[in-house]
């Protein structure tokens, strides 16, 4: 199913591009889609009077109705098997396989080996009973 994503886009590019140019060629009368529900007016009916009677209006109702289902399926459709990454990402998993040494300590930025000083250690807890 992975190969029908990209056209699967296109279509809902092509659809979105011929919805804007249908929406902007209409009249501003309530021939729009928010005269069909109910902003050109007091009309009865959801598509009722001038407004969906019109070659361009059946034409939005029908691109919108392929731009929400378009949408629905690509949302659907798994795009790739195995997702592409980044640069960054791939550099990023490289330095982490690399940083760290056999001791499980990481290593310094921009260094390649441990710091010569050895990490200090914790003293073991006094449990002896006189002080003070």
């Amino acid at each position: 199913m992975a190969f029908l994503y990209t056209p699967l886009l296109m279509l809902f590019i092509a659809d979105s591009v011929l919805l804007m140019i249908v929406i902007l060629l209409q009249d501003s009368k309530g021939q729009g889609l928010a005269g069909a529900f109910g902003g050109g007016g007091f009309s009865t009916s959801m598509f009722g009077g001038r407004g969906a009677a019109t070659f361009l209006g059946k034409a939005t109702t029908w691109l919108g109705t392929i731009f929400l289902a378009l949408a629905v399926i690509i949302a659907v459709v798994p795009r790739q098997s195995r997702q592409a990454q980044s640069v960054i990402m791939q550099s990023a998993q490289q330095e982490q396989q690399t940083a760290v040494p056999e001791t499980g300590l990481p290593l310094l930025p921009g260094s390649s080996t441990l710091p010569s000083a050895t990490l200090p250690t914790a003293a073991p807890p006094d449990t002896g009973g006189g002080g003070n």
